[in-house]
């Protein structure tokens, strides 16, 4: 049933399409016999067991899983491969505790772009006493990150999203970013405006010799590179670093400015306003000041 779903949705994101395979891919392989049980015969209480063995833990992957499965037995019956009702309908979703996440502060932002740089000579002498990981992280060249983190902060483009884009999908000469379909987390195109702050980390380290089909952030080595340029702006597990807080932080800096709430809507992708009002903006201690130096760091 998942295969012939995949090949009917073969147009949905590809982070869509990831999301999808993971989910089942974990419980096939971690409840006994549900690969093999027919969805016809699955049962409210069999399929709530299965999500509970999963992630009894987590709220948040519980009702993904959930969501996944409702999705695949809505399509069977659609299609009028199994008869009768769609047996997660009787299962409500877990409560699911927000996490509050802050806007970065300006000098953390700027933080971040003096950290894309090699390694000191200083820590590549003490990368040597280092577990292998943290020796190969703290010896890692960041500096090719500064446009994907210019994006990132200054555009509010989804860190996959980011890390997908090419050169070829940013046209300075009309000053627009432009996240395609089959980039982008939820599938639909989008054109941001180029700020001009954007504009200037652009186009002072844009490579000369940039490819339009070259990544603007090599995919090789991606992630730990990322590790590497956040352990170098301070963040540890002491201080972790909250996904999407750049992305966040746009989002609060760009209404704080002044920007419209609908113009930024589409720029996120959203479809939702108030979703995006009360999950994607904090203006706790946030002031205009604030604002305003956000938008005047520059290469």
């Amino acid at each position: 049933m998942l295969a012939i779903m995949e090949a009917a949705k073969g147009h949905q994101a590809t982070a869509t399409k990831r999301t999808r395979r993971s989910v089942c891919n974990a419980l096939f392989s971690r409840v006994d016999g549900l690969a093999n049980m027919p969805m016809q015969d699955c049962t409210p209480a069999m399929l709530q067991r299965a999500l509970d063995t999963c992630w009894a833990h987590s709220p948040q992957s519980w009702n993904t899983g959930r969501r996944i499965l409702s999705a695949l037995f809505g399509y069977a019956i659609k299609r009028q491969l199994i008869t009768g009702s769609n047996p997660l309908g009787a299962l409500d979703l877990k409560h699911v505790q927000e996490g509050e996440i802050c806007a970065l502060p300006p000098e953390d932002l700027a933080a971040l772009f003096a950290a894309c740089r090699p390694p000191t000579a200083q820590e590549v002498q003490e990368a040597a006493a280092m577990p292998p990981g943290d020796r190969q992280r703290a010896l890692v060249d960041t500096s090719n990150l500064r446009c994907y983190i210019a994006v990132c902060a200054f555009a509010g483009v989804r860190p996959a999203e980011c890390s997908r884009l090419t050169w070829g999908d940013i046209d300075m000469e009309d000053g627009v970013l432009s996240v395609r379909a089959g980039n982008s987390k939820t599938g639909g195109c989008r054109h941001i405006a180029l700020h001009p702050t954007l504009r200037a980390w652009l186009e002072a380290y844009r490579p000369a010799d940039a490819a339009p089909g070259e990544l603007i952030a090599p995919a090789r080595g991606l992630t730990l590179r990322l590790q590497a340029l956040r352990r170098r702006a301070g963040y540890s597990p002491a201080r972790p670093w909250q996904n999407d807080c750049l992305r966040h932080s746009y989002a609060t800096y760009y209404l704080k400015s002044g920007g419209s709430l609908q113009q930024l809507q589409l720029y996120m992708g959203h479809r939702d306003v108030r979703l995006l009002y009360t999950r994607y903006t904090n203006m706790r201690g946030v002031t205009r000041a604030m604002a305003e130096s956000w938008w005047q760091i520059m290469p």
